[in-house]
């Protein structure tokens, strides 16, 4: 098998340049640990400066012999497909160079297009690792792929929005009883098929673009914890922790993000922070508060989710409330929680040593509140027929893991799904009643 990286468009606020992604040079890495893959780079007109054409960076496994199979492996970004200065901004690359950025994404893709044509049984991995890709962005892709030379057949993006890649037997094209379907992906699709309905019925012709799972993520933090270890040492991790335990849960706010804002202020109100180690940065929600209610423009923040339109006001609404937890904003526990590169890949031992559980603040949080009405009197008009977003968001990120990694059982805060996201992973064991719902039919709005 022949392995290509093609580097991406990347920059700095000053100049352009082509480089291998964060995630095809941690692949190209593993590849070549202990001497596995030999590795040689042919540059193809690499720029210096902003003020030539890019074409890109090319590393090939240097083999005599035809492969079987070869792989153009490309990281792909939002802004790929979204060229406006804000987006191209938001990866570090100066306003200024906006003109250069796309001239240079459309030699990027025709630099895919012609490795392919000229390379036989070659596959193209377009791998974004991560989770808001919905089936309404697929199109969006291939037409991306289409328009530069490259056949979506050919292609197979990577993700890790598992709602997006239902039904398998499309989007992976394997065979309806493929053991990999009946077993590993099983609670999962019992859950998909009683909340979603029809909406999982194929119309048509499959997508072109075929999908499959990879969570960059995952594979980044396993490297940072010491996961793979005797069971003597796990086991005295553990004792060690059970003998200190001070706090009763610890809670990783993350970003300072609002939906999140709302989720502190309802265990606050309850006084669930109290005994707890928490982080969370300033919410915006935080600033320039008014005299008519607790929180700058209550109505703009109580849309964000997860909670249902009027529970999120009043909570924001609650003047004294909102003040009490504003004033211990930022708190703070190892790193600032608004640093994502400093939070991303952590899951500190001593974070956890002195609680006896973890509260998750999943990502998805905020889309459990999609299906239901934002507003008085407004609904969303992306809702399905079953309540939920078409987007299908059914994902989870690293949070849940840092627990686990840490030998603590965890609340999972997140989208409907989750767990059954989880377990279909692998990552959480299954029990008698994992629907804590009596009623044996989906509501007809999950949320959280």
């Amino acid at each position: 098998m022949d392995l290509w990286l093609l580097g991406e468009p990347r920059g700095s606020q000053d100049r352009l340049f082509f480089g291998p992604g964060d995630q095809t040079r941690s692949w190209l890495r593993s590849a070549t640990r202990h001497g596995g893959l030999h590795c040689a780079a042919a540059t193809a007109g690499t720029p210096q400066s902003a003020q030539r054409p890019a074409r890109g960076q090319l590393y090939q496994n240097a083999s005599e012999r035809r492969p079987d199979l070869s792989l153009v492996a490309a990281d792909f970004r939002f802004f790929h497909t979204h060229t406006e200065p804000s987006a191209i901004g938001a990866h570090g690359i100066g306003v200024h160079l906006v003109p250069e950025v796309r001239r240079a994404l459309c030699a990027h893709y025709h630099v895919l297009a012609s490795l392919l044509a000229s390379t036989p049984n070659s596959v193209a991995l377009i791998n974004f690792g991560a989770e808001w890709i919905e089936p309404d962005y697929l199109s969006t892709l291939e037409q991306l792929l289409s328009g530069c030379g490259v056949s979506p057949s050919r292609a197979v993006v990577l993700h890790y929005n598992m709602g997006t890649m239902l039904p398998l037997e499309a989007n992976f094209l394997l065979p309806a009883r493929a053991t990999y379907l009946k077993e590993h992906w099983a609670p999962l699709l019992r859950w998909a098929r009683g909340a979603y309905g029809s909406e999982l019925a194929t119309d048509g012709d499959p997508p072109r673009l075929r999908q499959a799972y990879w969570n960059y993520y995952y594979a980044a933090l396993l490297k940072t914890a010491r996961t793979c270890t005797a069971a003597h040492e796990l086991r005295a991790r553990y004792e060690a922790g059970v003998l200190r335990r001070q706090h009763t849960f610890t809670m990783l706010g993350g970003q300072p993000k609002a939906f999140r804002g709302l989720v502190l202020l309802e265990l606050a109100r309850r006084g669930l922070l109290d005994n707890a180690r928490w982080s969370a940065g300033r919410f915006p929600f935080c600033s320039a508060a008014n005299n008519a209610s607790g929180a700058r423009n209550p109505k703009g923040y109580a849309t964000a989710g997860p909670f249902a339109y009027n529970v999120s006001l009043a909570l924001l609404s609650e003047r004294a409330l909102v003040a009490r937890l504003c004033a211990q904003l930022p708190h703070l526990l190892d790193v600032d929680p608004a640093r994502k590169s400093l939070t991303d890949f952590g899951a500190a031992q001593e974070l956890y040593r002195t609680t006896r559980f973890t509260v998750v603040l999943e990502t998805s949080i905020d889309s459990a509140g999609r299906g239901s009405h934002h507003g008085p009197n407004h609904a969303d008009p992306q809702v399905g027929p079953h309540g939920h977003q078409r987007g299908r968001v059914l994902y989870v990120t690293e949070k849940p893991l840092k627990p686990m990694l840490n030998l603590r059982p965890f609340v999972l805060l997140g989208s409907a799904g989750s767990l059954a996201t989880l377990r279909s992973l692998g990552l959480a064991k299954p029990t008698s009643n994992p629907n804590p719902n009596p009623n044996p039919n989906p509501t007809p709005n999950p949320q959280v």
